[in-house]
Order: structure tokens, then C-alpha cells, then sequence
């Protein structure tokens, strides 16, 4: 009896030694999960704070996108603006001392093929002064 009794002693032994590891085991493995769970906490958040930044920068490429088109509407405008300017200044038929630019402007048109009616419409001119500007400088007077 006595061999049944140091056999079961020694399997006892053995599985308490067996249950100490385990526990010992789960310990550890409880730490690591822990450690384990506090990093995927701390992801979670950079994550969400990521996630809040990238709404604060789209909202602000949003309001830089909207600044950026009503430039551009801005430059646009001031584009044609400046355009009929410059074509009101063209067509404005000039009169008294400056009458000079006038008629260089007459003349660089008669040469590009504008006819009387044109220069006279554009540039203020009179009849003859348009027919004599295309005699002496249109496209069929050049030699």
C-alpha cells in the first residue's frame, strides 16, 4: 500500500507543481495583457485625435478652397474689366492736342485691313481722313 501511496503522492506533487506553473503562467499572461490592452487604448486615441485633425485640416482647405475661387472670380473680373478699359481707350476717338495716337492707332488698323467705315466709327475720323489713311496705309497701297 505503501507504493500506491508514494505514487500518488508523487502524481500529486506533480500536479501541484503543474497548477503553480499555470497560475504563475496566467500571471504573466495577465500582465502582458494588460500592457497589450493599454497599447491598443493609446492607438485607439491617436487614432480618434488623427481622425479630428484631418476633419480641422479638410475644413480648412475647405475655407482655403472657397478663398482661393473667389480670388480667382476676383481676378477674372478684374481681367475683363481691365479688357473693356483698354478696348473703350482704343475705340474713344481722341481729339485736340493728343490727336496723334489717335492716328497711329487709325493707321496700325488700316494696315491690319479695317476699312472707312471702321476707322471712321472707331477712331472718330471723318470720311476723307479715313479714305486717305487706307489709300496711304492699307493692305493694297504697299508696293
Amino acid at each position: 500500500m505503501s507504493d500506491y501511496l508514494l505514487t500518488g503522492f508523487a502524481a500529486l506533487m506533480v500536479m501541484l507543481v503543474l497548477v503553480v506553473w499555470l497560475l504563475i503562467d496566467h500571471i504573466r499572461l495577465k500582465r502582458r495583457y494588460r500592457i497589450l490592452a493599454e497599447h491598443v487604448n493609446n492607438h485607439n486615441r491617436d487614432i480618434a485625435g488623427l481622425c479630428t485633425a484631418a476633419v480641422t485640416v479638410d475644413s480648412r482647405l475647405s475655407g482655403a478652397d472657397d478663398v482661393l475661387q473667389s480670388l480667382s472670380a476676383k481676378l477674372a473680373d478684374y481681367d475683363i474689366r481691365e479688357e473693356l478699359e483698354q478696348i473703350v481707350r482704343e475705340d474713344k476717338p481722341e481729339s485736340g492736342d493728343d490727336a496723334e495716337p489717335s492716328y497711329q492707332n487709325a493707321i496700325a488698323r488700316a494696315r491690319a485691313g479695317a476699312d472707312a467705315a471702321e476707322l471712321m466709327q472707331r477712331f472718330g475720323l471723318s470720311r476723307d481722313e479715313a479714305a486717305l489713311l487706307i489709300r496711304l496705309h492699307g493692305i493694297n497701297s504697299r508696293p
